[in-house]
Order: structure tokens, then sequence, then C-alpha cells
């Protein structure tokens, strides 16, 4: 029981914790001499761990006390580590320890994020919920209209998204099983891509999760699983055909064109030699024949793991115009973390990726995609 000013016990930041370090229950119940049961009783908020039992979490865990008594009221609101609110854009079988960086990756942009809205004037959500009256061809036709793109390609993906109020940020873990996954909380849209894929393929990754966030948003009511279409379809061909418009295509792209075409025109949407050549096959600018040639050509050259004409790598201006006011402030990221009290390797990997080292933090950047309000 509490007495006089102590502070609450936040469970689930408990939770976050473990998720992030990765340890099962069996193994930190161990680690914190205390038993599978009273670990679980802490876990749920029916316990308060005496004074020994969070030193030893604190060194187990690797997160300052602080942590674990803090954001009480805001975590209430919180989306649990529950996989079913998460869409990812993966392979189908995702190994427990992957999914368990995905639930802490969110957890820890959560914390974050309410820094960020505190403290500076972020762009207002628009993307808009198109879920009942759209399909995948026609939502991205919609999106684009909203947004004021027309049928031009799109030159940077990820300062479009952040400009229109999408939260992005960094899932740093070397794993093949996920690319990325988004989603919902609190009417905010969130995207977390794996920046160990190449350029290209961290641009469809985000319009894949945009196809999710605005077909999907209510796949998963009260916990239920709602799903009654192939939504990794759906969004990968949203993916398409916003990336890739048919107009533009059809006007720039002549029928049965060979490879080395297509490695001179990816430049033009950004995109990679297999999503090009996949794309303009299905609007039927290549027979069937002539796409199996270019697959079998590709396969050759190793252009699944290598590839051709590479894109110039995008990189987050909100993060950077962040950073950058901050330096100017002397207020560095070490700084940041320690008061948000998320260890410092946590905290870099959010964003780690998603800026330009070189031209990011000491630079002025004239980008009014953000204004600074304060720092607390």
């Amino acid at each position: 029981m509490l007495q006089g000013n102590e502070k609450q016990f936040n469970s689930y930041r408990l939770r976050l914790a473990r998720s992030c370090r990765n340890i099962t229950k069996k193994d930190l119940s161990k680690l914190v001499n205390v038993s599978s049961l009273t670990l679980t009783r802490l876990e749920k908020g029916n316990n308060e761990p005496k004074k020994e039992t969070v030193q030893l979490l604190v060194k187990a865990l690797n997160f300052p006390e602080a942590f674990f008594f803090e954001g009480i009221e805001e975590d209430q609101d919180k989306e649990d580590l529950n996989i079913k609110d998460l869409s990812f854009r993966s392979k189908a079988t995702i190994p427990r320890k992957d999914r368990n960086a995905a639930y802490s990756v969110r957890g820890l942009a959560y914390i974050v994020d309410e820094w960020l809205q505190n403290n500076f004037n972020l762009p207002d959500v628009r993307v808009p919920d198109l879920s009942c009256d759209y399909d995948p061809v026609s939502a991205s036709e919609r999106l684009r209209y909203d947004w004021g793109l027309g049928n031009y390609p799109l030159p940077n993906l990820m300062k479009l998204l952040e400009s229109q109020g999408v939260r992005i940020f960094a899932f740093s873990q070397d794993t093949d099983a996920i690319d990325a996954f988004s989603c919902w909380n609190n009417g905010l849209p969130y995207i977390f891509v794996n920046i160990n894929k190449n350029a290209e393929r961290i641009r469809f990754n985000l319009c894949h999760e945009l196809g999710h966030l605005v077909l999907h948003r209510h796949i998963h009511v009260d916990g239920q699983d709602r799903i009654t279409v192939d939504i990794e379809k759906e969004a990968h061909l949203f993916a398409s055909n916003f990336l890739m418009p048919e107009e533009d295509i059809r006007s720039c792209i002549p029928n049965g064109v060979v490879i080395n075409y297509l490695i001179k025109a990816k430049q033009r949407w950004k995109v990679s030699v297999a999503a090009l050549a996949y794309r303009i096959r299905q609007l039927g600018l290549l027979s069937e024949w002539h796409y199996r040639n270019i697959v079998i050509e590709m396969q050759v050259r190793n252009y699944r793991k290598r590839e051709p004409n590479p894109v110039k790598r995008e990189y987050s201006l909100l993060w950077e115009k962040i950073f950058t006011m901050l330096w100017q402030d002397k207020i560095t990221k070490e700084q940041i973390a320690k008061r948000l009290n998320i260890p410092y390797h946590d905290f870099n990997n959010l964003t780690f990726g998603l800026l330009d080292i070189q031209n990011a933090m000491i630079k002025e950047n004239g980008s009014n995609i953000i204004s600074h309000v304060n720092f607390r």
C-alpha cells in the first residue's frame, strides 16, 4: 500500500520494459528474485513491488527507476501490448522476438510522441477513413485528390506523410521478418519502418502501411478480429496505385519494354525494378511472357538483393527540424532521453536512420512543417 507522497508503480511500463528487452516472465522473475506469480501480479497492477525488487528490475531491464513511476494517467488510455492492434508489412510468420520488438518500439514511440505533442505544433492529421466505400484503387485515387497530388510522381514520400500528420518512427532491429508496421492510437496514425532496407523498399513499405491506415482502421474492434479480406493484398494494391498512378504510367511506359528500359524509368517513381515491372504487367503493358522473362533476368542479375540504379534515400524533415531547433537551444538527444526517462539507446533507435546525420541537428532548416512551442 502506498504511503505519503510515494508514487504508484506503473505496471504497463513494466510490461513494456520487459518487452523491450525480450525477456520472458520466467527469466525476469529469476533475475529479480520473485515468483512468476508475483511478477504476473506486478504486471497486472495487483501488487506494489518492494524497493529492493524495483532496484533489481532497474538493473535487469536497464531502465531508469523513474520510468516505472511515471505516466500512470497517460498510459491508461494507451493501447496495450496486443498484436491485433498492429498491421504488419511482413512475412506471414513473424518470430516472437520480432513481435516483441514491435510491441516495445510502439510503446516507447507513444511516450516520445506525447512529449512531441506537448512541445511542438505538429501537422494536423489528414488521413481519412476510406474503409467503407472504397476499394484499394479508388482509395488511392481519393487520397491523391484530397492531398492535391494529381497523377504526378511523389519526390519525397516521407516528407509528404509527415506533413499530413503521420507519425513515422524507425524500427531498427536487424530482421527480415518485418518490413514495417502501422497502427492508430487516440486518433493518430503511426508507421514504423524498418530502416535496414533499401530506399526503394522503404518507400513502398511506407505506402503499404498508408494503405492499412486508410483502408483497415477498424478491422479490429474490442479485441475481436474483423478481418474478412486479404488485407495484405489490398495494402499492396493501394501502394502500387498510390506510388505509380495508372495515367502517369501509361503516358510514360510503352508496350513490351525490356529490363534495361525499366532500370532507367524507375527513377521517375523511385521504386524498384521489380515493383515497376509488376505494375506495368498489372496494367496490361507487359504480356505474361515478357513479364516472366524480366523476372528471370532480374534473378540472373541478382537484383532482388542488389537493386540497380538505386534511388536517393529519403530522410525525415520533421525530425531534422525538431533536433535542429533543440540543438540551437543547446539541448541534445541525450538530454531528451533523460527527461523522458528512456535509455538513450532506445530513444535513439526510434529516429536512427530517419535522419541525414551529416545535415541534421547543426544546420538551419527553412522547412515550415512544424513550429516550436516550448521545451519542458
